[in-house]
């Protein structure tokens, strides 16, 4: 805490008139008598309204008039805190008991819209704190640095790894996560045919695993060391059917690794797939090939820029897209899509 003292050493000092106030900082209790200088205005405050008073420089108490004068010499913050401590202390010494009146009537208050937002702002913070509390905090640290997560009545660790941009784990995969596992009767996984694009750390994967899904798990070439790993380590031999980790490049050689006639999915996942990167267009084709009849996208995304919408508003000319989660405390949405019924053309050029 502060005392205020009066210097002598300043200008109106040297003149004979009242010092510039500043502040000493005090010790402990012994140490504060030990150094005490005796001033007509440093005594030691008995209540609230004293124990606020040091704040006010040459004023020992609101009960005392102010006999500091309001000089260009005093600090600003000096002159502010004089002027409003009495208002603080009026607040801290009045009962608060008027929003209490419409409860204690029984008179229920008129719902506007502003209330209907803060409802839903409640909603989504509720619902998002639930999906984040899936996030299992490491509390000791290993040689292995990784991230851990409650899903599918399994605790499950990924290793993320920094250096590569999509080796790292995002908000989507836990959204999408979440969804699957809160919505098991919805959406029966067991001996289902998926495939995830851009698994990155493989989250995704296995969660799908663990709830009983035949699962492709696909990703860029320089990923697949830290999916593979996560994948297997997560999995083996506890699930129904070993998942596959393969390469997959959008857009490329589609039907050459996975032709039409032979792949048939129920479910196409992603998360976080849309971002700033120039193979939009090859993504679309790759959802395109996938998605057959019968097949259901369910793809989590998380909007920064406007090419998130703009991929969007592609991605509606040829799928029916349903939104199915929007957590603007997050900024993500979780979409469910199908391939609209329209003409499609073989590899070789040719309708089919």
């Amino acid at each position: 805490m502060h005392h205020t003292q009066y210097a002598n050493g300043g200008r109106e000092g040297k003149e004979g008139g009242r010092g510039v106030p500043y502040p000493v900082c005090q010790g402990r209790e012994g140490k504060e008598k030990e150094n005490h200088i005796p001033t007509p205005h440093n005594t030691q405050p008995a209540d609230l309204t004293e124990t606020l008073s040091p704040l006010r420089p040459g004023a020992p108490s609101l009960k005392e008039p102010d006999s500091v004068p309001w000089t260009s010499n005093a600090p600003f913050w000096s002159n502010t805190v004089r002027f409003l401590l009495p208002l603080l202390t009026h607040k801290l010494l009045t009962p608060y008991s008027s929003p209490r009146t419409t409860r204690d009537m029984n008179v229920l208050p008129i719902q506007t819209e502003e209330d209907s937002e803060t409802e839903g702002d409640v909603a989504d913070a509720e619902l998002a704190a639930a999906i984040m509390s899936r996030r299992i905090i490491q509390s000791l640290i290993t040689v292995e640095a990784w991230e851990g997560y409650t899903f599918a009545d399994h605790q499950i660790r990924i290793k993320e790894s920094h250096d590569l941009y999509g080796a790292v784990m995002w908000p989507s995969a836990i959204v999408l996560c979440y969804f699957l596992d809160t919505h098991r009767d919805t959406y029966n996984l067991l001996d289902k045919n998926v495939i995830e694009l851009g698994a990155g750390t493989g989250l995704v994967s296995v969660v799908t695993s663990l709830l009983g899904a035949k699962v492709t798990s696909t990703d860029l070439p320089e990923v697949l060391s830290n999916l593979q790993y996560n994948v297997l380590r997560n999995t083996r031999g506890q699930c129904r059917h070993p998942p596959q980790v393969t390469e997959l490049s959008w857009g490329n050689e589609l039907e050459q690794h996975f032709p039409q006639a032979t792949c048939h999915y129920d479910y196409v996942f992603a998360a976080d797939v849309v971002y700033c990167h120039p193979y939009l267009g090859e993504l679309l084709d790759t959802f395109d090939h996938l998605c057959q009849d019968g097949t259901e996208i369910l793809w989590a995304m998380r909007f920064r820029l406007d090419r998130e919408n703009q991929f969007v508003e592609r991605f509606r000319t040829r799928f029916h897209l349903e939104e199915l989660y929007d957590l603007p405390s997050l900024c993500i949405k979780l979409y469910r899509a199908s391939r609209k019924e329209m003409e499609r053309k073989t590899p070789s050029g040719e309708a089919a």
